[in-house]
């Protein structure tokens, strides 16, 4: 099953979240830094999302660097123009 990134952001929480599933109550959580964490499915232990608190004040003068592995693939053409 392919997954579809969505990414969020609340202003008031100053919080991004990236998400590749929908959430559900079984996800394990972990914070793997101060104000980052990560939900992952409690069988393959696959990452399938990440929350960044304090997103603006983490990303005012620096890049943004996450101890995650990340790959992206494009969609194919058939896809992209439904």
């Amino acid at each position: 099953m392919e997954s579809q990134l969505t990414i969020r952001y609340d202003p008031i929480a100053d919080e991004l979240s990236l998400d590749l599933v929908p959430r559900y109550a079984e996800q394990m959580t972990d914070e793997i830094e101060p104000g980052v964490i990560v939900r992952s499915n409690p069988e393959t232990y696959a990452v399938e999302s990440v929350d960044i608190i304090d997103f603006t004040q983490r990303t005012q003068d620096q890049l943004l660097r996450l101890p995650l592995r990340a790959g992206f693939g494009t969609l194919d053409r058939a896809r992209r123009a439904a």
